[in-house]
């Protein structure tokens, strides 16, 4: 499995994703096996923009948006593995949708956690992509299932 540091700057993961503040959910990227997974992280500041409603005497992140940052991973997994290289970054990216999705939450995030976020490409048909995913807090599962990304079409 190889690390991928180069792409640990906040700037250069956003030449892969769309995504900007306050919807960016990765952080680093920590390992990438071509064509196969990928695993990210996100820190979960304390004032984070979700915390200050959900739920502000015991804040937890919500389930919809570790699903979010489960699929920025497995979009970020795709584009690397359609550019691998530095310079093929700076070619017009693809851009995915997500799908459909089927999570299971088993327990919580909340403020000061580092969620490991874990991409594994299961198939791809045509324009549609499945994964198997799952994030994990301090080496505990909190949330598991599969989503899939489509391509999506340009007007």
């Amino acid at each position: 499995m190889t690390i991928y540091s180069r792409f640990n700057n906040p700037e250069l993961i956003k030449q892969i994703l769309p995504h900007r503040e306050p919807f960016l959910l990765v952080d680093q990227i920590l390992t990438f096996k071509s064509g196969e997974k990928l695993t990210a992280s996100l820190k979960l500041a304390a004032d984070a923009w979700f915390f200050k409603g959900h739920f502000p005497k015991r804040p937890i992140m919500p389930g919809v948006l570790i699903t979010e940052a489960l699929a920025q991973t497995s979009g970020i997994l795709l584009e690397l593995n359609r550019t691998q290289s530095k310079t093929a970054l700076k070619q017009p990216k693809d851009q995915y949708v997500l799908g459909k999705v089927s999570m299971k939450y088993l327990t919580t995030a909340c403020p000061g956690d580092t969620l490991i976020l874990h991409s594994n490409l299961l198939k791809n048909i045509g324009s549609l992509f499945m994964f198997e995913t799952f994030a994990m807090v301090a080496e505990k599962i909190i949330a598991k299932g599969t989503l899939s990304l489509a391509m999506a079409l340009t007007p």
